[in-house]
């Protein structure tokens, strides 16, 4: 008998516990955007910077009814690749070795939270080094491919980790967010010409599909604790009666 009332009492407790060693985190994962943009260049494009921006779609907004959300993050997968090709053109002696160098000082992926182009930057993962090209030696071709075909997989980019950080309109609710977007920038490009008034280019940008993760961290809607004594009790009352039955 005293056995049996151990084992109700374990019920008891393995019933409480279990309520409160839940993770309190709901994810989705959607599709990440496309990317295949392609822009001509010229050296009017010296000291400018590049933006392409993609909206994300298909991550449903956190459902309050779940609790209170305290915070956000934001995985991030896709394979990414950029080149480059650019020609020295209007030469000045054609004799002579003309070439161009081309260069960017920093080009990265940030994720954009709001929606705009200079809105709310959650997160960034910069490309190794920068876009760098360079032929002389009576060649008017410089090309240079770089982190073509290379594995862009960075997880955890981008977090919004207090409430304070994000409106909570924007992923609170029902309905799809909308304010979320991946960045693609290359910043002040510059062009060093030898033997040559100009140069026409080619930048390529591009991602394949992907996925993007949004996991909401929330507190869950407290349940009365007599309700949890009430379930467990009713739980080991009926294993003790099944034992004597």
């Amino acid at each position: 008998m005293k056995h049996n009332y151990r084992q109700f009492f374990f019920v008891l407790f393995c019933g409480i516990f279990v309520s409160h060693a839940s993770a309190n985190v709901v994810s989705f994962s959607s599709s990440s955007p496309l990317l295949d943009e392609s822009i001509q260049l010229d050296s009017s494009y010296d000291g400018q910077s590049l933006f392409f921006q993609e909206t994300i779609t298909g991550l449903p907004k956190f459902d309050s009814s779940l609790g209170t959300l305290t915070g956000i993050s934001l995985d991030i997968a896709f394979d990414f690749s950029y080149s480059l090709q650019i020609e020295a053109y209007e030469v000045v002696n054609p004799l002579l070795a003309h070439s161009v160098e081309f260069s960017t000082s920093f080009t990265d992926i940030e994720i954009i939270f709001n929606g705009t182009q200079f809105g709310h930057v959650i997160g960034s993962q910069a490309l190794e080094g920068g876009l760098g090209c360079s032929a002389s030696s009576g060649s008017d071709v410089c090309f240079n491919e770089f982190f073509d075909s290379g594995v862009f997989d960075e997880t955890g980019l981008g977090d919004i980790v207090t409430a304070s950080d994000y409106d909570e309109s924007d992923f609170v609710g029902v309905g799809e967010v909308e304010v979320l977007d991946v960045w693609f920038v290359a910043y002040e490009f510059g062009s060093l010409l030898e033997n040559s008034d100009d140069y026409v280019g080619d930048l390529t940008f591009n991602n394949d599909p992907g996925t993007v993760t949004i996991h909401y961290e929330y507190s869950p809607v407290p349940v009365p604790a007599a309700a949890w004594l009430f379930v467990s009790g009713v739980l080991g009352l009926s294993v003790w009666r099944r034992k004597y039955a």
